[in-house]
């Protein structure tokens, strides 16, 4: 059987069978919980304009000053947004978190490329702290965002 078919009701319509109760709290748990690892990651934003040695990766590159103390908390903003409406499931959540996970690639992938690894850490050690969850976690959000009916 096709898993096509699987996801259909009994009549052979389109329509997608809804979620179990079980399954449904399991989703909302584990997307409530990303919504809040976001909006604390989120929230290490508002500091980078008051810590000397921090900086703001753009597109791979460690910038900080004047850029930083302005894009940063800007940024932080609106992580938070996109993390309130991760938490609600929100319609209008999934199109800031294909950004959110566009970005957040974009700076794990190409940071090793254009910058040293922090703290001695060597590339199997960046891969499976940073690189892995840094890229999943955005990306489970927006699967999870579409199951939330």
């Amino acid at each position: 059987m096709l898993a096509s078919q699987l996801c259909r009701d009994g009549y052979g319509s389109d329509r997608r069978l809804p979620l179990t109760t079980p399954t449904r709290g399991r989703i909302d748990a584990v997307r409530k919980l990303l919504a809040v690892a976001i909006a604390l990651r989120a929230s290490t934003n508002f500091a980078k304009p008051f810590a000397p040695r921090s900086g703001l990766v753009v597109f791979g590159h460690l910038s900080g000053g004047v850029f930083t103390s302005i894009v940063a908390p800007a940024l932080g903003i609106g992580m938070l947004v996109y993390a309130y409406g991760l938490w609600r499931a929100a319609a209008w959540a999934k199109p800031l978190g294909v950004v959110y996970a566009l970005w957040a690639t974009a700076n794990v992938v190409l940071f090793p490329v254009f910058e040293p690894l922090p703290g001695g850490y060597g590339l199997p050690a960046y891969i499976t702290l940073f690189a892995v969850p840094g890229i999943v976690a955005p990306w489970a959000a927006v699967w999870l965002l579409g199951r939330r009916s």
